[in-house]
């Protein structure tokens, strides 16, 4: 059986065969009458349980105790292992996972994420940076910044491309996630529902939840179209509200100007599918390549003996092997195929990835790790109990510069004592 490829990106996380997507699953954990439910499935039930309900365990992935803790959920981890547990289930119990993780990521967390993994009965055999993957996908020469969005921050990460595919530098931009973007949206439109149809939707948990259940389809709408009409059903009445493009994008300018004050007008940008949905952010850049789905899959899929290591103990991969086959070149200022770029519609360039290149030499390891994640034993007891699926709605973290420079080769470790 075929390796699963796991993309740990809190506003969806993807699992993948083959370069297949086989699950989607948001970062949202809820607890009720100590049932935990995660994904899909906690998303849907998220605002009507806000007190129950926890988004931040794979952004802020660690042992400190939960502002609730909720019946054996003491922290973070604990809530990040029972949804990599049901992950796990819905996958068809995968033998063996590689990991696509967020630049962002520091080697603590890489670490806990290991001692996470290996409590559960699958055996971890990678780790690589999502944006180096995508772009061993796909890119030829030249120097790149690919942008990803997350519930909670924005990461640009930069990249330069030769023979291999070399990050260079990573910056969190924080507050710029879809969570701040629907909590943006969601007050817009409430606005317009109190002023339309004098009602407040955000005054009943249930009107809360149906508003946030349309977001998703509102801003794919808003990309292609000058308004949206929506409609919520209370106590047998129907309330409209319609809301326009211009008004929308006026409102999320400020959160848009913060991403893009962190973007280099002098490498090409490689968008992620995530962010391309968002209206009117990829019409501010000629030079913007739209990344698939799919993209890090394939990267993954072509450089898998580039980035599998031989655990417990894994490199996590910031360089590898250019793709012998590339999809997208590099922009340069000034060149004709510029201006060709500009008159083109960025959200119609969708690009796939290619084949892999040439092999490439072993990363320099660097040894150390934290110590072992200590909650699993309970965690794993609770779970096999019955509990299904694995966030309250935190305050807003201060802004950190990312990790600059390579990362090559770093080797993470787990303790032996953690199995």
């Amino acid at each position: 059986m075929s390796v699963c490829i796991i993309e740990l990106n809190d506003s969806e996380i993807r699992a993948a065969r083959n370069a297949k997507i086989i699950l989607r699953s948001p970062g949202y954990a809820v607890v009720r009458k100590d049932r935990l439910y995660t994904g899909n499935d906690a998303l849907r039930m998220a605002y009507l349980n806000p007190r129950e309900t926890y988004n931040r365990y794979w952004d802020k992935l660690n042992q400190d105790t939960l502002q609730t803790p909720a019946s054996n959920y003491r922290h973070h981890a604990d809530l990040a292992y029972a949804h990599l547990m049901a992950i796990y289930q819905q996958c068809g119990k995968p033998e063996e996972v590689l990991f696509a993780v967020p630049g962002g990521y520091s080697r603590e967390k890489l670490a806990l994420l290991l001692g996470i993994a290996k409590a559960c009965p699958f055996r971890a055999v990678g780790l690589v940076d999502s944006a180096v993957a995508a772009a061993a996908a796909t890119v030829d020469r030249g120097q790149y910044q690919h942008l990803d969005i997350h519930l909670h921050h924005a990461i640009v990460t930069h990249l330069d491309a030769d023979e291999r595919i070399t990050r260079t530098k990573v910056e969190i931009i924080d507050d710029t996630g879809l969570n701040r973007i629907y909590t943006t949206v969601s007050a817009l439109i409430a606005d317009l529902f109190i002023e339309q149809s004098r009602f407040d939707p955000l005054h009943h948990a249930v009107t809360e939840q149906s508003l946030y259940d349309q977001l998703p389809q509102c801003l794919q709408t808003m990309g292609h179209s000058n308004e949206v009409l929506f409609e919520i059903h209370y106590k047998n009445v129907t309330h409209q509200a319609r809301l326009y493009r211009e008004t929308l994008l006026n409102r999320l300018q400020p959160v848009y100007e913060k991403i893009l004050q962190r973007l280099s007008p002098e490498r090409t940008l490689l968008l992620g599918d995530r962010v391309s949905g968002l209206p009117g952010l990829s019409e501010r850049f000629p030079d913007t390549e739209i990344l698939t789905a799919e993209t890090i899959f394939k990267g993954c899929s072509e450089h898998q003996t580039h980035i599998r290591s031989s655990g417990p103990a894994l490199n996590f991969i910031t360089t590898l092997p250019a793709t012998g086959n590339p999809s997208i070149s590099a922009a340069a200022p000034g060149e004709e195929g510029k201006a060709e770029a500009a008159a083109t519609d960025p959200r119609r360039r969708q690009r796939a990835g290619g084949a892999s290149g040439e092999a490439a030499a072993a990363p320099v390891s660097a040894a150390g790790a934290p110590g072992p994640y200590p909650g699993r034993c309970a965690v794993q007891r609770h779970y096999r109990q019955g509990r299904d699926h694995p966030e309250p709605h935190a305050g807003q973290r201060a802004s950190t510069a990312g990790a600059g420079g390579d990362r090559s080769g770093e080797t993470v470790g787990v303790p032996t004592d953690a199995a």
